[in-house]
Formats: C-alpha cells, structure tokens, sequence
C-alpha cells in the first residue's frame, strides 16, 4: 500500500506512525513544510511562500493556494492509495483543499479543543475539513463530541489513541527522599505551567524535598523561569529543556507523581507514559481525563483551573504514595490492555484496508 502523510515531519509523534507503517512493508511518504529526513521514505518539503509585501489576510490566502497546488502537484507525481493528515486545523485543511481521497484526518487535541476556541478562521478551517474527510480518527470522547459540534458525520469518527511501546518504561525501586513531580507539556500557555509551579511555591512548607521537572521548550520558558525565581522555588524547580524521547524513561523512573494543569485534553501520550512508569497521576477534572476512570485507571482528579484545589489533591498524592505501590502495575497493565501501540497501529491498518475496498 502506498500512504502518503500530509504533518509536521519533525513531530516525534508523527514519525512513529510513519515508522510503523513504513516497517509494515508499505511504501511511505510525507509532505511537510518542516523538512526531516527518515530512513526508507521519501520526503517532500513544501515551501512557506511568503510574499515579499505582507498584507494581512491576502498574504494568508496566497500562502495557502501555493501550498495547496504544491501538495496537488506531489500527490499527481506519486499517485498514494490513501492520504493521512494530521492536525485538522492546519494539514488536515490542506489536505481537503487538495480534493484527493480517500482521505483520513487524524486530530490530536488542541486542533479541536484549543485553536477554533481561539480563532474563528482556524474554525472554519477545521469544520471544512471534517465534514469532507472520509474518515476521521481522534483519542477521546470529549473530541469526538466536538467533531460532531463542527458537523463531522458521526458515522466518519472512530476513536482511537495510537498508544505506547509499554515495553519501553518500567519501575524503579525509589531511592533518596526526595518527592519528585515531572511535567511534560509545551511550555505555552494553553498547558497553564504557572499554576504547577505556584502549586509547588504553597507546598515547599510542608514538603521542602519537593522537585519539580519541568521537560519541554516553548514561548513561555523565560517567563515561568522568572515566576519560578520570583516565588523562591529556583531550588526546587528544574527546566530540562527539550529531551530526547530515548532519555524520558528514565526521567520517568526517578518521578514519583506525573502533573498537568492543561484545561483541555485529548489523550496525551505523556500520561499514557507516565502510567507505564508506575508515576500517581494528578490531572485536571476536564471530560477527557474524567472518562480515563471508565478504563478502571488509578490517579487524582482536581478542579481545573483551581490553584486551591490543586494543592489540595497534590498534597493528598504525596501523603498517599506508599498506599499508591499497590496501584502502579494495575496502572501499567491497563495500558498494555487498551493503549498499546502495536494493536491501536492495527486498527488504523483495518480502516486503510476498509478505504480501500
């Protein structure tokens, strides 16, 4: 089968369902605007094509046409059995405008949840793609009622979190004393670092060997290395900055409680890892974290956006680590159960074959 991807080729996330299917024996492609070299597939690199005199809005409508007859132009030369974009609100546009089918747009989570909230050209963007997609795969519930909000035909959405390689994390037997926290998310704002770390600021009282690692890059690093210096925590707090994913295990395995304050979720592949590694999850009480305890999951729950409530609940899963011991292997079988990757790729393999017939 020859499978094209239309995504951001420099997403650890995308390249392992290019890999996949690439060690499936498919013939695999990509057309990206972020060049990336993967061995056994063939990589097309499309142009911003920024007009030398920007005008706001015609400027956007070029850049879009351009690309759009670039990516026609590719999917004419090689001629794929399916096209895959990801990202609803940008390549998954792209992709509808290009008219090719059968055609498959995967969402994440903030192309859904976050973008069309923040940006009514970005809705439309996403609703056009949804409603002509011929099949649309996402992670939760809570994004497949949104979908459906943006008039994606229900019949069209199939639920599925492409998962892990369970394989990959394991336990540690804990040693020292310190209590270490370990967040995951971009550092822009939509993932509300701030409240983590104002979080850790209240608990340092009761807990003086609490740790915060906080892995990741974004537009906000400066400013919550600054918050971090101006609540006196530069002793407890530690910016990794970006790490490569062969170094997050281990990462995992010295944590003992996994934090996020994202008011809105897909299915983060993060916390998927972090229940592997045996780690106490503390999440926001959003619809998606919420319908994890369907799947008999252990972890605490918060009020989103609630400061008091955080440290609350975080204090709670500090005091209750030893009794959490019993709880981590229940954690990490029910990931191996519905979240392992191999068996998630192979219903994407059967919704290919389902096009395709």
């Amino acid at each position: 089968m020859k499978i094209c991807f239309l995504s951001n080729g420099a997403s650890i996330h995308i390249q392992q369902w290019i890999k996949y299917f690439r060690d499936q024996g498919h013939e695999i492609f990509l057309i990206t605007d972020l060049p990336v070299v993967i061995t056994g597939i063939t990589s097309f690199t499309i142009k911003k094509y920024e007009h030398k005199r920007h005008i706001p809005i015609l400027s956007s409508i070029y850049q879009i046409f351009r690309k759009v007859f670039s990516i026609k132009r590719i999917l004419n030369e090689i001629n794929p059995d399916i096209l895959h974009s990801h990202y609803a609100n940008s390549y998954g546009f792209l992709g509808t405008l290009s008219k090719f089918h059968p055609h498959i747009v995967t969402c994440h989570g903030s192309d859904l949840l976050v973008h069309p909230r923040n940006s009514r050209i970005e809705k439309i963007f996403v609703k056009y793609a949804l409603q002509t997609a011929d099949v649309i795969t996402l992670p939760s519930s809570e994004m497949k009622e949104k979908a459906i909000e943006f008039g994606a035909p229900a019949e069209r959405i199939n639920k599925v979190q492409y998962g892990i390689k369970t394989e990959k994390f394991s336990f540690a037997t804990k040693t020292g004393n310190n209590i270490n926290l370990l967040s995951t998310r971009n550092l822009t704002p939509q993932y509300r670092t701030d409240l983590i770390l104002e979080a850790v600021s209240s608990l340092t009282a009761i807990f003086p060997n609490i740790h915060l690692y906080i892995v990741g890059e974004g537009p906000e690093k400066e400013k919550l290395a600054a918050l971090a210096n101006d609540l006196s925590i530069t002793d407890n707090v530690t910016f990794t900055g970006h790490l490569s994913h062969a170094k997050i295990p281990e990462l995992y395995k010295s944590s003992d409680i996994y934090i996020t304050a994202s008011p809105t979720d897909g299915l983060s592949i993060s916390l998927l890892e972090a229940f592997a590694s045996g780690l106490l999850p503390v999440l926001p009480d959003n619809q998606s974290n919420s319908e994890l305890q369907e799947y008999g999951f252990n972890f605490v729950l918060y009020q989103t956006g609630n400061p008091a409530s955080l440290i609350n609940k975080l204090t709670v899963a500090i005091k209750d680590l030893d009794d959490f011991e019993t709880q981590k292997s229940d954690n990490r079988n029910r990931v191996k159960q519905f979240f392992d990757r191999n068996k998630n790729f192979e219903k994407i393999n059967r919704i290919y074959q389902q096009l395709l017939k």
